[in-house]
């Protein structure tokens, strides 16, 4: 895990606690990589918090125009990225909450994700 760095996970919806992964913790730290485990950037935001990262996501386009705007999931990192996804998470990429210690931009009484490690 050398090119790798964390975000939290935040915006766990009814849908996806549907698909059997109740285990998934609003909040939960997770090892991302330079692929990026969300794939939809949703930006760079000054006010960045897992609360307006949730709400960008839950808006977003997808890149099928056809498809309903919203991402089941938003993750925030290094205090200002926010970034959308759709998939799942294997437990393999969990961490503990202390690896993201990043305070965001927008509220920094929150943490945001950490740097690349």
């Amino acid at each position: 895990m050398d090119i790798n760095n964390t975000m939290h996970l935040n915006g766990v919806k009814l849908d996806t606690l549907l698909l059997g992964i109740a285990d998934l913790k609003d909040g939960q730290c997770v090892q991302d990589n330079r692929s990026r485990l969300f794939t939809a950037f949703a930006g760079s935001l000054d006010n960045n918090s897992p609360a307006i990262c949730i709400a960008k996501c839950a808006v977003l386009a997808k890149d099928d125009p056809i498809a309903t705007p919203g991402f089941a999931f938003a993750g925030v990192q290094y205090g200002t990225e926010c970034f959308c996804g759709q998939c799942t998470l294997p437990k393999k990429v969990y961490l503990p909450a202390e690896s993201c210690n990043m305070p965001c931009r927008g509220n920094a009484n929150l943490t945001c994700g950490e740097v690349i490690q």
